[in-house]
């Protein structure tokens, strides 16, 4: 679906004479992480667009969520990194049923 998505908004980029967007790394980043995520962003945007705009049988996310490796090598040899971490993007705000934040003390800040 995603390589779809990217292919289109590609081609409606394309005929309107506008740059695709670019991931990109963070001035500071020594590992080239690609901190930067406009294109995966505009990749999963038009993706939900083009659901809406056709009246596709397909339902939009609620949420998106990735896994996404950063950072260097934990250990020589490794495939785990410094930095690795998931993101969790919430679409529908009808899926937060509540907030809550952890007391400074308790993740020893």
């Amino acid at each position: 679906m995603l390589k779809t998505a990217y292919e289109g908004l590609r081609e409606t980029l394309s005929t309107d004479d506008i740059p695709m967007p670019v991931n990109h790394d963070s001035r500071h980043d020594v590992n080239s992480d690609k901190l930067f995520r406009n294109l995966d962003c505009a990749v999963i945007r038009y993706l939900h667009d083009s659901i809406e705009a056709t009246g596709s049988h397909l339902a939009p996310y609620d949420t998106v969520r990735g896994l996404f490796q950063e950072g260097g090598e934990l250990y020589p040899g490794s495939a785990f990194r410094e930095k690795t971490h998931t993101q969790i993007a919430i679409r529908n705000l009808d899926c937060i049923k509540g907030i809550f934040r952890l007391p400074d003390s308790s993740v020893g800040i």
